[in-house]
């Protein structure tokens, strides 16, 4: 609580102001009925959010790597749903450049332990390497 009126002060300090309603708290918590307080800055209640984005990186309350890697793998989805529209008739040396440059750094986004297995299991394979709609 110290904290926040020590941001409230700061901010009268400098002549500047935060926006309350832009402002958020997440608990972190394995609980499954985790406890919650209400905190109070500029006279305004702040919400509570269940999931943040963090440099790039949706964090959850449960701190899971779930959210990311789906995002992330929704992401390699639809760039390889771009390139087999888009590049169906080159050669397959530029199928496979493509791939390589725009597919493959996708997998090295999330280095947790298992969640590399779990994202390349989770892009879409069959657009790659399968029998009647082989992107290569």
């Amino acid at each position: 609580m110290d904290t926040l009126q020590d941001l409230k002060a700061w901010q009268d300090t400098c002549k500047m102001s935060f926006n309350p309603s832009k402002c958020s708290t997440m608990f972190i918590s394995k609980k499954r009925v985790p406890l919650t307080r209400d905190y109070n800055f500029c006279g305004q209640t702040l919400h509570h959010s269940s999931s943040q984005p963090y440099l790039g990186v949706q964090l959850d309350s449960k701190l899971s790597w779930r959210e990311p890697v789906d995002n992330t793998t929704a992401k390699a989805n639809r760039t390889l749903g771009f390139l087999r529209r888009n590049l169906w008739f080159c050669p397959k040396e530029i199928k496979t450049s493509a791939y390589s440059t725009l597919i493959r750094p996708y997998w090295s986004m999330h280095l947790a332990p298992g969640t590399h297995a779990r994202l390349v299991r989770k892009i879409d394979w069959k657009g790659f390497k399968g029998k009647q709609h082989a992107f290569v």
